[in-house]
């Protein structure tokens, strides 16, 4: 079966300056896939992260559980918010994907989340 995958990495942003109060974590490698499973999407992140900096153990693992869920949450208020659709390529990629039944009509944002 075919599904999404989108793979991502740190960028340094020339015009974003130093700040002396926050530190910049480095995503070595980041990988999303989206599974079409019956009437859902399964989800897989995959992160390969330095925090650069001294982190505790417990505050890593308790990103790990909170960040897949967050990540959907702020891409689903970000969706509703911008009320776009994706660029020509990336809906491309997105028709070749067999569709769940849940999406009734592809041409319209659709909401991730479910309450």
């Amino acid at each position: 079966k075919k599904y999404l995958v989108l793979n991502f990495k740190s960028t340094t942003l020339p015009n974003k300056g130093k700040d002396k109060d926050h530190v910049r974590a480095q995503v070595q490698f980041g990988r999303i896939e989206f599974h079409p499973r019956a009437d859902k999407t399964y989800m897989r992140l995959t992160l390969l992260v330095d925090p650069m900096g001294g982190i505790p153990k417990w505050v890593v693992n308790l990103l790990h559980v909170k960040l897949p869920y967050e990540f959907l949450k702020a891409v689903d208020k970000y969706a509703k918010k911008a009320n776009m659709l994706p660029p020509a390529g990336i809906q491309a990629l997105i028709n070749t994907l067999e569709r769940p039944p849940y999406l009734e009509n592809p041409k319209q944002p659709t909401s991730i989340m479910t309450n």
